[in-house]
């Protein structure tokens, strides 16, 4: 990912086409950047403290209760060793259980606890909020794909910022 945003200036010559490639690039390098300044921001859910990484675990492992450390490690594109640190820190924070999978008592079932309920509950909701406002952008067919493509990526940004600042 970059680290710097950098704003590509337009041009009245440009085609349409040119002009649509330079607007996706521009506002995908803006999303890039605020989700890196976001990564390494953490958040703050009913008083619990977490980062984005951590909460990409925690809402894997609420839709999918009794996930392996393999299996998490797989879904969030981390090495078991990553995986099984950011489990260790959820699990002294009081959000995440390992138990041993009854099926194969070499296995650990992760599940989320009831302290961290009600922050899946925050999460998933935000989560919904923000998708319902995507969709409804998907839904205008009628304007050609590149415009199409510029505004989603746009409200995609725009909720970003929110977390940036």
């Amino acid at each position: 990912m970059f680290d710097i945003i950098v704003r590509l200036p337009y041009n009245n010559t440009m085609s349409n086409a040119s002009l649509s490639a330079f607007q996706i690039l521009d506002t995908l390098m803006s999303i890039n950047a605020k989700l890196n300044l976001i990564d390494k921001h953490p958040r703050v859910y009913r008083d619990i403290k977490v980062f984005p990484s951590q909460i990409r675990a925690i809402v894997i492992i609420g839709h999918r209760p009794g996930i392996n450390i393999t299996n998490l490690a797989g879904s969030l594109n981390v090495s078991k060793a990553s995986a099984s640190e950011m489990v260790n820190k959820l699990v002294e924070t009081g959000l995440i259980i390992k138990t041993k999978d009854a099926a194969n008592t070499k296995e650990v079932a992760l599940n989320i606890t009831e302290k961290c309920q009600p922050l899946c509950r925050d999460i998933n909701a935000e989560h919904s909020r923000m998708f319902k406002d995507l969709k409804s952008s998907l839904r205008e067919f009628y304007e050609t794909d590149s415009d199409i493509v510029v505004r989603v990526l746009q409200k995609i940004d725009f909720y970003l910022e929110k977390f940036v600042t």
